[in-house]
Parts: C-alpha cells; structure tokens; sequence
C-alpha cells in the first residue's frame, strides 16, 4: 500500500478567458513531497501559460460551449460542458490532460484506469455544477467562479 501523507488541495486563483468562454482554475497540492505540485514553487509564466492555453483550447473549434480548465503546476485537466446541438447541456465532457510545464504539447485523452480527478478537482467540478445549475444564462455563469482560498483538507487519505 502507498502511504500517502495528509492533503490539502487549495484554489490559488482563476482567470476567465473569454473568447472561448473558459474558466481557468490555479490549484496546488500542499503536504506532499512534490513541490511541483505547489504554484508558490512554480517558475510557470501565468501570462504565457494563458496565452497557449487560449490558443490550444480554441483549436477545439467548440468556441461557444464553457470550457473548464483546471490548472496545477504539474498536470492540468480540461472538461467542457455539453454541445447542444450533440449533447446534454447538463453533462461535463472531459477532454483530457496536458503537462503544465510543456502547455504546447496538447491535452492527451485520459486513459482507462487513470485517475479522473484529485480532491481539489472534484472540489471545483462540484462547485462548477452548482454554479451551472442555479445561473439563469451562460453569461451570468461564467462570471461566477469558486473563490480563492477555498480548500479541501484530506487527514487520512489512507484510510486507515
């Protein structure tokens, strides 16, 4: 069995890209061995980090349809609400993951048995559906963001 030590996920900020519409979440790990996993230790350039990542999320020709973009200095995972025209509004479509560090590579789709999604991801998808289902239009919703400093605290992730 992996010992995994306690986590705690937090949102660091959010940006909203608005020419696709996306919302773009910072999240870190914290408690972990892995100072990759924290934006604090992270030499990633925001802005240019935004810039290939608006440039590579409008490359999916779904323009239109919100896009949610969960970003943690290791990995980031992209999901988007359904098409109209081919699917429930209602549902989440996840698109697949990229390497934060190397953003112009492209997302690779998530492969069987791979994690979909750590606390803090799950945290914001939550939140993300909430927000999707109480918003009377798609510009009331994308304005609507978890704040940051919000977190989820994991004490035994062993359960043990």
């Amino acid at each position: 069995m992996i010992l995994t030590p306690p986590y705690r996920g937090l949102i660091e900020g959010h940006e909203l890209i608005e020419s696709v519409p996306l919302k773009l979440y910072f999240a870190s790990i914290y408690g972990r061995d892995e100072p990759n996993a924290e934006w604090t230790n992270s030499n990633i350039d925001r802005e240019k980090f935004i810039i290939s990542l608006e440039k590579m999320i409008l490359g999916f020709g779904r323009v239109g349809i919100p896009h949610i973009v969960i970003a943690l200095p290791h990995v980031g995972r992209v999901y988007r609400w359904g098409d109209p025209k081919e699917e429930y509004q209602t549902n989440v479509v996840e698109l697949g993951k990229f390497n934060t560090l190397k953003i112009d590579d492209g997302i690779v789709p998530r492969q069987p048995e791979e994690p979909m999604a750590c606390p803090i991801e799950l945290l914001i998808l939550a939140k993300e559906a909430e927000f999707r289902s109480s918003s009377q239009n798609k510009h009331r919703y994308i304005y609507t963001f978890v704040q940051s400093g919000e977190e989820i605290l994991v004490e035994n992730p062993n359960f043990d």
